[in-house]
């Protein structure tokens, strides 16, 4: 709705949007394979939670401390998260990730309740069994027994252009 209108209100103005769509999408897209070639070479940086960074790679291997609150972000890189040796407080336990151009993965324990909630503008979801791919994406998936569960997880992602995986490992 929001583009919707920024497009009419552009068109009231006499302000012909489309022809900087393709030029945007183009340059969208260099900086985008820029970033892919960028990441190759830089190396693999660890992080502890609640910290962002702009630029490269953030993976969390064998995370065992408390997760209830979790917050990453990134400018431009990916964000990979292993959750399976996570510990889990009784209730909700929030986790918060987001990425302007790149990737997020998370592997979350085996068993445990999980909701998703994700969108992005444009690329693809692959949560809890589910498989999106597009434009303007939106996904909100919960387990079977994410209502009634003791302990949950729910994972709250965004991307303006990436993929979004999350499943158990």
């Amino acid at each position: 709705m929001v583009i919707l209108g920024a497009v009419l209100l552009l068109h009231n103005l006499d302000i012909r949007i489309f022809r900087y769509v393709w030029p945007s999408a183009i340059i969208l897209l260099g900086l985008y394979l820029l970033v892919r070639s960028l990441r190759r070479r830089t190396g693999t940086v660890h992080i502890d939670f609640g910290n962002a960074q702009v630029f490269g790679e953030t993976v969390s291997s064998g995370f065992t401390g408390a997760v209830d609150g979790t917050t990453m972000s990134h400018f431009i890189g990916d964000i990979e998260l292993n959750l399976t040796g996570a510990q889990l407080k009784p209730g909700v336990n929030k986790v918060t990730l987001s990425a302007f151009i790149g990737d997020i993965k998370v592997m979350t324990p085996k068993g445990v309740a999980t909701k998703v909630v994700c969108s992005a503008f444009a690329g693809s979801f692959h949560a809890l069994g589910q498989t999106k791919e597009g434009i303007m994406l939106s996904l909100h998936e919960a387990t079977a027994d994410y209502e009634t569960a003791e302990k949950k997880l729910l994972i709250t992602c965004s991307a303006f252009i990436g993929e979004i995986k999350i499943g158990a490992a």
